[in-house]
């Protein structure tokens, strides 16, 4: 008899040009981050199985537009699917809607919140995005059954911080966007941009590999993966972010930990957790 997984993972997409990540179970599916256009996200919807009408939520991490787009919330709202948001979230993406359709706003706390068959917590990052910005704890299943997805993107700040929440996590979902090195010198990106946008609020594969190796020591198990999310396509490539991480995890004795890449124009492997 084929073994059902208790949940699986695929990263849709994953950039600067937009974000969305699908998790389902067999009772449940819901995206995380939604800067994707509708048609684009329908039809990457429909090669596992879905659409958005099935969804039983989706959370959106921040107000950028690459992670939640005005026009694929409007969608979402005239299927009646609900957006799950910080305060500051809200606010910022309410004021830029059509009003066409009855926003199904609900809105997160310190308290975990229910979304289908999801726990879901969240907790606070350092980002330049008005109204905030959270990453996400999502948990599937029941008592020693139960798996945790962790997932954090557009961060900066103290990585033993991040590393906290990240712990003990079956899956983990964590930016890694640019290469130290190839930040320095000339690119299309100005400097201000760099200096003021990147280097403070975005990881590096350095500050990415830490935070790794925080959890791994620190955690009661190890994630059987780790996706890398949102590598720059100017300061970064799949090979080095990958790389980077791996080898940093396998020099400390952690063989077993799966180091997989996310694009920005195709999904990324799926995971099948059970």
């Amino acid at each position: 008899m084929k073994e059902v997984p208790a949940v699986s993972v695929s990263v849709l997409r994953s950039s600067s040009s937009g974000n969305s990540t699908l998790i389902w179970n067999k009772k449940h599916a819901i995206l995380v981050d939604c800067g994707l256009g509708p048609r684009v996200t329908e039809g990457l919807l429909k090669e596992h199985g879905f659409s958005l009408g099935d969804l039983s939520g989706v959370l959106v991490t921040h107000a950028h537009n690459d992670h939640g787009k005005l026009i694929t919330i409007e969608k979402l709202f005239r299927h009646g699917t609900p957006v799950y948001c910080i305060p500051g979230v809200k606010k910022v993406v309410a004021r830029g809607l059509s009003g066409k359709h009855k926003p199904q706003f609900r809105i997160l706390s310190k308290n975990p919140v229910m979304i289908g068959s999801f726990s879901v917590t969240s907790f606070a990052v350092d980002h330049d995005a008005e109204g905030g910005c959270v990453g996400f704890c999502i948990y599937s299943g029941e008592g020693d059954n139960t798996k945790k997805i962790s997932l954090v993107t557009d961060y900066g700040g103290p990585g033993d911080r991040i590393a906290e929440n990240l712990r003990d996590s079956h899956l983990i979902l964590i930016a890694s966007n640019y290469c130290a090195k190839m930040i320095v010198g000339p690119s299309p990106v100005p400097e201000y941009v760099k200096r003021t946008h990147i280097l403070p609020y975005q990881p590096s594969n350095d500050h990415c590999s830490d935070v790794l190796l925080h959890v791994a020591t620190t955690s009661g198990h190890l994630p059987e993966a780790v996706y890398l999310l949102h590598i720059s396509k100017n300061h970064n490539t799949v090979e080095k972010a990958v790389a980077h991480s791996r080898h940093v995890l396998h020099a400390a004795g952690y063989k077993q930990i799966r180091v997989l890449p996310t694009y920005r124009d195709v999904p990324s492997e799926t995971t099948h957790l059970r």
